[in-house]
């Protein structure tokens, strides 16, 4: 092909036809691994699609119609694949506002919807962004600000469980649906608190003048794992600049006691705790996985609850990007860049043997791998010369 050639193809390649190349993002899958749905981006339209096993044929479930500017996001399977959960409106800002780029004159704001799987009914279940499903399906936790309510799914009635000072971040239910843990953000430091559902007070677990976030349940229900961080000094602003220490600590409820089973050597902490979205795991397999910079490069390390046995998932000079476990934990699969500085490629790592390998070896970028039943994997995949369909 000539220059002239060449200038004549790129001349004839339009802004529409780059613009018509669809953008595909939260990509989850089912509790079992039978089901996967994700959001697909098309001239500014916005549509949720599901897919089930075998053939794993796309249906789109949810179409905004339009071009109007409003996100939608943190879509979840419920455990029984029966409902499909997703937030539609951007994240407000300090005035309380949600985008409205189209300017809409019925001005949008975040709305929480579930869809049911085999009648396809949408439903409006109010202005929420967070929630998390109870272990039954039964409840969602809905935390917002001050307060953390929860809402009957069969009845979509309301109640509020605790108000409190600061804010919740991060509720999760106890493998039993007894208890809650959460983060209670306080501005320069944070608690985790631990609430048995009927109990009148909070417990809280150490609590301290530092930041305590991301807590974790054992397998077994009977610890808590949470990281720490330094709280702020007055008058401290945000350093983006820099790190922070951090170390995690494992609480165990029956004796009220709170080990530290391992600090960062250095100023590790911050990016690689807030990048991904979950820092922190406590795995079925009994491993505790987090992200650290601590050798120089953001990776997912395995330790065990005793402090013991610290490993990366993975060797060598590079990143660890995005991530998923199974629901035994047993499997972790990732997206990094260790076979080629360059690319991103996919690696399963098996916790109980503590053994790594790599799932694709492609020129392309691989992503968002989610993790099926057995050891399938669903990824997004890219590449400079992808066509739209």
């Amino acid at each position: 092909m000539t220059l002239v050639q060449q200038i004549s193809w790129c001349q004839n390649y339009s802004i529409e036809d780059i613009l018509s190349a669809p953008y595909n993002t939260n990509l989850v899958g089912s509790e079992h691994g039978d089901k996967i749905a994700w959001v697909s981006e098309v001239k500014g339209e916005r549509h949720i699609f599901v897919a089930q096993s075998p053939q794993f044929i796309p249906e789109e479930l949810y179409s905004t119609e339009k071009d109007d500017g409003q996100i939608l996001s943190n879509l979840q399977f419920d455990h029984g694949g029966n409902l499909l959960y997703f937030v539609k409106g951007s994240s407000p800002n300090r005035q309380g506002e949600v985008a409205n780029p189209a300017s809409l004159v019925d001005y949008p704001s975040q709305i929480l919807y579930s869809i049911d799987l085999k009648s396809k009914q949408l439903d409006d279940l109010g202005n929420h962004s967070a929630y998390v499903i109870s272990p039954d399906d039964q409840y969602l936790l809905l935390p917002k600000g001050k307060s953390l309510m929860r809402m009957n799914v069969a009845t979509e009635v309301v109640e509020p469980l605790i108000k409190m000072r600061g804010s919740f971040s991060k509720p999760a239910y106890s493998p039993d649906s007894s208890s809650i843990v959460f983060s209670s953000q306080r501005g320069d430091h944070s608690f985790v608190g631990l609430y048995k559902i009927g109990d009148e007070r909070i417990q809280w677990l150490s609590p301290s003048v530092d930041k305590d976030l991301f807590p974790q349940w054992s397998p077994d229900g009977n610890k808590v794992a949470f990281i720490r961080m330094p709280g702020d000094r007055r008058g401290d602003l945000d350093d983006i600049t820099s790190g922070s220490p951090f170390s995690i600590m494992v609480h165990d409820i029956n004796e009220n006691k709170a080990d530290v089973i391992w600090t960062s050597p250095a100023d590790d902490g911050g990016f690689a705790q807030y990048y991904p979205s979950e820092p922190f795991r406590w795995a079925g397999s009994g491993r505790i996985l987090f992200y650290s910079e601590h050798e120089g490069w953001m990776k997912i390390y395995a330790i065990n609850p005793d402090g013991t046995g610290i490993v990366p998932v993975v060797e060598g000079s590079c990143e660890v990007e995005h991530s998923h476990l199974n629901k035994e934990g047993t499997y972790l699969v990732f997206s990094a860049n260790c076979r080629d500085i360059n690319d991103r490629d996919l690696f399963l790592r098996d916790l109980r043997s503590g053994t790594t390998r790599v799932l694709t070896e492609t020129s392309t970028v691989e992503t968002d791998p989610v993790l099926l039943s057995g050891t399938s994997v669903v990824y997004r995949t890219s590449g400079y010369n992808f066509m739209p369909y």
